[in-house]
């Protein structure tokens, strides 16, 4: 998952682990393929089983003036919170409206808590910390988008759990997610200037945003 950055101790207990192994399961083929690339492996070892969904409690949306944009995940170089700020930053130059919530923890917060004061969206963003359970269910019942930036992601649960609750969803197209969904908005990891369009384009089109959550 961290490409070029990863640590070469966790390379090697990785390896062991695969060599140890009867069977290797990857969530997605993305996934599969890039073990095959990194990794030694054995013919016949590898697997590849897309992960399931547990349903999160169903809990009514709750009206508001003020539209929200969610990211829930890691706050991790991977996950790609950065991004997520910079296409915000975008956003609310058209939009100052819009509010942003970034649910989860990590090591990256105080990068991000700085970048926000930067991006002059200290007004508009909100660091919501760990959310489970009906917490989490509410914050995307509340929302009318939902991004998943990721830099590299082998699935991508949280595309899923959005999707529950009837939220237009936007996820890079190289996710392991992308494999078994037809729907949702897909951009090229990284793409900023693409995710920030699509995202106003949500947020001031009526139509657009039904046949995003629909679909």
């Amino acid at each position: 998952r961290r490409g070029e950055h990863a640590l070469s101790e966790v390379r090697r207990i990785e390896q062991a682990a695969i060599d140890a192994a009867a069977r290797v399961l990857a969530v997605s083929q993305r996934s599969a393929t890039t073990l095959e690339r990194e990794y030694a492996l054995q013919p016949g070892k590898l697997r590849v089983l897309h992960n399931a969904l547990t349903p999160l409690p169903q809990v009514p949306a709750v009206p508001s003036t003020q539209p929200v944009v969610l990211y829930t995940g890691r706050l991790s170089l991977q996950k790609g919170p950065d991004l997520f700020l910079q296409a915000a930053a975008r956003v609310h130059a058209r939009l100052p409206q819009v509010c942003f919530v970034l649910a989860g923890e990590g090591s990256l917060y105080p990068e991000l808590e700085k970048l926000a004061l930067e991006l002059g969206l200290a007004d508009v963003v909100r660091f919501a910390g760990f959310l489970d359970g009906r917490a989490l269910a509410e914050a995307y019942a509340g929302a009318a988008a939902f991004v998943m930036p990721s830099r590299a992601e082998p699935f991508g649960m949280v595309v899923l759990e959005a999707m529950q609750h009837r939220v237009p969803v936007m996820y890079p197209q190289d996710a392991g997610a992308a494999e078994v969904l037809k729907s949702g908005i897909r951009i090229a990891a990284g793409d900023i200037a693409h995710a920030a369009e699509q995202l106003r384009r949500l947020l001031t089109d009526r139509s657009y945003w039904e046949e995003t959550a629909q679909a």
